[in-house]
């Protein structure tokens, strides 16, 4: 997911390798660390900023803001949780609806 219409406060996964925490909302406000793919975090806040082409979170552990959102580089840094596919799993093929169904049965 890529728009940044769907971003409110919530559980999300980080989908960014060596995602930036930082001290504010402001992106060079002071890295006070990193969260890695794949890490789950609870986003306290979310700021729209530059109308929308950069959204920012206030996480709760590690306590900080980092980037959900940033068009002007092409960058998802972290995605609600129910719409991130989880690493690894990016290429792999949806099971087939009758499959599907007959595991069911």
């Amino acid at each position: 997911p890529v728009c940044g219409a769907m971003d409110r406060p919530g559980p999300y996964t980080v989908v960014h390798k060596n995602l930036a925490v930082t001290a504010g909302e402001a992106r060079n406000s002071g890295i006070l660390g990193r969260v890695q793919n794949g890490t789950r975090v609870q986003v306290l806040q979310v700021v729209h900023q530059d109308g929308g082409q950069k959204i920012r979170g206030r996480i709760e552990e590690p306590s900080g803001w980092i980037t959900l959102y940033d068009a002007d580089r092409g960058l998802r840094g972290a995605a609600p949780a129910e719409q991130a596919q989880p690493p690894g799993d990016a290429d792999a093929p949806a099971p087939h609806p009758q499959a599907a169904a007959a595991s069911v049965a």
